[in-house]
């Protein structure tokens, strides 16, 4: 009994917190229908799944070899002062995000 009292109390201050608005019904509605149809177009438009592939593993393969290794020293090194190998690190992890964007 206690426990069902929980679980409701529980529920009731979830949906007084979490109300969708219409407002926001809408913008979920437009963003969704915006990834749908820019994805159709994508998908209409490349000639073929090789394109998009060699992408795919062009950007993975720069984080994959240079920003998760530099991320990762920048991690570890976090609380020591900054000195020429962190710059380095971070002028490499900006240039491979910057890298794969392009």
């Amino acid at each position: 009994e206690e426990e069902e009292k929980e679980v409701e109390e529980i529920t009731e201050e979830f949906s007084e917190n979490h109300r969708t608005t219409f407002v926001d019904a809408v913008v979920h509605l437009m963003s969704t229908m915006f990834l749908v149809t820019g994805g159709y177009i994508f998908a209409v438009a490349v000639p073929g799944v090789g394109i998009v592939w060699s992408i795919c593993g062009s950007s993975m393969a720069l984080i994959i070899g240079f920003f998760i290794p530099s991320a990762c020293y920048l991690k570890i090194r976090s609380r020591k002062q900054l000195n020429p190998r962190s710059l380095g690190a971070w002028t490499l992890a900006i240039f491979s995000i910057f890298s794969s964007v392009i």
